[in-house]
């Protein structure tokens, strides 16, 4: 075969190893890790090492869920030291440059993947600090956005094998909390960190995979060389020629074997692993489980820098519908214990709701709870938690019919219920604006469910909801039941039966008879046509006389 022939071959086997190699890595999740293990085992991966360095940072950035790809790179790190070591210096090459082109998604995902490899012990805390150092040259809310995410993941281990360095980290991040310097969410998740410091990490919980004895004891450990750190990234992935491509092919085989060998899991042993690693599968919700399935929502929630990064995870973790409440309940109960309304969450549910339309019957469940339930907050308590529904009604992402848990009356409302809706309505009017608000509760399909809010039967209902309405600024949303009210306390007055005239004898009757029941039709008659000539008159005189000087006025005017 002529040299020309045999590039050719090669370059059409380069390109298959591609292929399959994009095509492991693209499905990798939680499930599947020991599987596609196996699976990318049916290419040289020696050969083709680039190509895998080059997919996985492709995909952590695109989906940022670095614990997976780690879990793989740690098997593969543990058979083919140069796979590990090309790795790790891609990544932070990758991770440099995001940080200098000011590319947040970029330099945090490659930074979390770090952080991972430093938990399987990929590479040395001296990786880890070089990084630290360089975020903490420049003091601004990116760098320490990054910084904070980086201790969050690997912080525990970081104090395990550098007691020292962990804590002269920390001591600069403390002198900079309390310069008073930094953005408030800046601040906030500093504070968060320190308590996750002062429980010795123990929120964390790392789902590393545990392999068996003969991989185990092939980690193999890498530390970043400055000089030589641009040496594999300008070739990633490029086709390289081999002179002794059969020859290759052959002991590629043999070593695989060798792998596969020493990779004979037994299938309840894979289960077993898969389910460590799977952290969130929701079955049996008894107490622990409760207790653990909060504490992974909780810290989701407080080490996500953004609303995107959060949804992500938490729609990652393929929460059962019928127990997505809970993760909703955790949402809202982190929420109002802040100390005002952070828009991380109510743009979260926007894209929890948006992601699936399972989504939106669990956050209309836990409106219901949090309207019964809510005279156990405080005062700060309920306002932020009305803002928060005041902003997901307002996105239109949950709907008006949550309004028909809401009895606006005496008999079936209390004060926190009252504050609580207060502070709802005011936001929906800060971001709709009172004209669409006033818009939207007059749409047809929505009537329905809000007889409880705009009651339009009882007079003393529809009176108390006016003064409500009026007490917190928004009267024009009553104009309807002002109408209401006025023909309803018209006909009260004027249909109301005279006593007089129906105790009148026999005799002042001009069409009476014997007949009881003939004189009751009478009576009627002469009822209605009461009331048809009084609607047809003037009103009555005490009627016009209300803009009249009032009568104790008057008579205190009189001469004695």
């Amino acid at each position: 075969m002529d040299a020309e022939t045999s590039k050719e071959l090669q370059k059409n086997n380069w390109g298959t190893i591609g292929a399959h190699v994009d095509s492991v890595i693209a499905n990798l999740d939680d499930t599947n890790i020991v599987n596609s293990f196996k699976s990318i085992l049916n290419v040289n991966v020696i050969r083709g090492k680039k190509l895998v360095v080059r997919y996985i940072l492709k995909y952590q950035i695109q989906n940022d869920i670095p614990f997976i790809y780690a879990t793989f790179s740690y098997m593969l790190n543990a058979e083919l030291a140069e796979f590990g070591e090309i790795l790790t210096q891609e990544a932070t090459v990758k991770f440099i440059d995001g940080y200098r082109e000011k590319d947040n998604r970029k330099a945090m995902t490659m930074v979390t993947f770090l952080a991972e490899c430093f938990n399987y012990e990929m590479i040395h805390e001296i990786v880890v600090l070089q990084l630290l150092h360089i975020l903490l040259e420049n003091f601004e809310d990116m760098s320490l956005s990054i910084v904070i995410q980086l201790l969050r993941i690997s912080g525990k281990r970081l104090l395990e094998v550098s007691k020292t360095a962990h804590n002269m980290v920390f001591e600069k991040l403390r002198e900079l909390l309390q310069s008073g310097h930094l953005s408030q969410s800046i601040a906030q998740s500093l504070e968060s960190l320190f308590d996750l410091r002062r429980s010795n990490y123990n929120e964390v919980r790392w789902t590393g995979l545990s392999l068996p004895g003969p991989l185990k004891n092939n980690i193999h450990t890498f530390m970043i060389d400055r000089e030589d750190i641009r040496k594999h990234s300008k070739l990633l992935g490029t086709f390289e020629f081999d002179p002794n491509f059969l020859e290759t092919e052959k002991g590629y085989e043999s070593w695989k074997n060798n792998i596969l060998s020493k990779l004979h899991f037994d299938q309840a042993e894979v289960q077993e692993q898969q389910d460590e690693i799977h952290p969130l599968v929701v079955k049996d919700m008894t107490s622990d489980e409760d207790i653990e399935f909060k504490k992974n929502i909780y810290l989701i929630l407080k080490s996500s820098l953004s609303s995107d990064e959060a949804a992500h995870k938490i729609i990652q973790r393929r929460v059962p519908d019928q127990q997505k409440y809970r993760v909703v309940d955790i949402l809202i109960k982190s929420n109002y214990q802040e100390p005002t309304y952070s828009k991380f969450y109510g743009l979260l549910s926007e894209k929890l709701c948006a992601s699936h339309r399972s989504w939106k019957p669990a956050f209309e469940r836990i409106f219901a709870e949090n309207y019964r339930g809510c005279d156990e907050l405080e005062p700060t308590q309920l306002r932020t938690l009305g803002k928060f529904w005041g902003h997901l009604l307002a996105s239109d992402y949950l709907g008006f019919e949550v309004f028909s848990n809401v009895h606006l009356n005496e008999e079936e409302t209390n004060a926190p219920q009252r504050i609580l809706l207060k502070f709802l309505l005011l936001e929906l009017v800060a971001e709709l604006g009172i004209d669409q608000l006033q818009a939207r509760f007059k749409e047809e399909y929505i009537q329905s469910f809000l007889h409880g809010l705009f009651p339009r039967q009882n007079v003393s209902n529809i009176r108390y909801s006016i003064n409500y309405f009026t007490a917190i600024g928004l009267g024009i949303l009553t104009e309807q039941m002002r109408a209401l009210l006025t023909i309803v306390q018209n006909d009260e007055q004027l249909v109301e039966p005279s006593e007089a005239e129906f105790s009148q004898p026999a005799s002042n009757t001009t069409t009476q008879t014997n007949d009881g029941a003939f004189g009751r039709n009478n009576i009627r008659h002469d009822r209605s046509r009461t009331r048809i000539r009084s609607r047809s008159r003037t009103p009555p005189k005490r009627a016009r006389n209300r803009s009249i000087t009032p009568p104790r006025r008057r008579h205190r005017s009189r001469s004695p």
